[in-house]
């Protein structure tokens, strides 16, 4: 049994929230998780323009995932539910989709970092995401329940916990996490999805807590990892 934890949003505007969470999964022993970076968070804070932001993550030497590029869209009706302006990806053509992940692994790049995992803002995908992270070399996609090897076509059931952080629902998602921890306790991966603005909770930050001692007898894995030694067949 594995768990793969993810630190959402990072990027220079949350840099004091990203300390909490190091700190937090210090605290709880937790010593592999995954970087969701946003190059360019709301087209204002380019990762390469903050030096001491850079140098965090770069000294983690943690797995670093591509998690969009700006982290912001215009309003969808039919994203509302999960969403409020942050499904950068979903309606977007294959012009306009190819442009923002091209852009995103060039500013990565000009920062010296790499990755070879996507995950898209709020998990909002489209039908042209899977043919153009190939065609850029990008390897693995994460989506809400499942994770994706782009190479070798394999699919993973794979369900995401996660707090909204929206009001009313952040509250509501409080109330049932413990429910949605023991109905998911069983899938072989389970992904935590740790938010920067969970930081901002004190009783988000203790529900985490709480969920990274009931996992600590799990094996703790990056994308790659996960992918490297399960040997899965082909499953979508």
């Amino acid at each position: 049994m594995e768990v793969l934890v993810e630190l959402h949003d990072v990027c220079p505007f949350y840099f004091e929230e990203l300390v909490r969470a190091f700190k937090l999964l210090e605290s709880s022993n937790v010593k592999k998780f995954s970087l969701l970076v946003i190059p360019n968070f709301l087209e204002k804070y380019p990762i390469c323009s903050h030096e001491r932001f850079l140098r965090a993550i770069k000294d983690l030497k943690q797995e670093v995932v591509l998690h969009g590029y700006t982290h912001s869209s215009r309003i969808r009706f039919r994203d509302l539910p999960f969403t409020y302006r942050e499904g950068e990806f979903g309606g977007l053509s294959y012009e306009e989709t190819y442009q923002r992940i091209y852009m995103a692994l060039e500013l990565l790049d000009a920062c010296s970092i790499k990755s070879k995992t996507f995950v898209p803002p709020a998990w909002i995908s489209n039908p042209h995401i899977e043919n153009i992270l190939r065609d850029l070399g990008l390897r693995f996609l994460g989506l809400r329940n499942r994770i994706v090897d782009l190479q070798k076509a394999i699919g993973l059931p794979s369900p995401s916990l996660t707090f909204s952080n929206r009001p009313i629902l952040s509250y509501l998602s409080l109330k049932l996490m413990p429910g949605l921890l023991n109905l998911t306790k069983n899938y072989r991966l389970l992904r935590l999805a740790i938010h920067m603005k969970d930081m901002r909770d004190k009783r988000k930050v203790a529900m985490w807590r709480l969920i990274l001692r009931r996992l600590k007898n799990r094996r703790f894995v990056s994308y790659e990892e996960t992918f490297g030694s399960c040997g899965l067949a082909p499953s979508f």
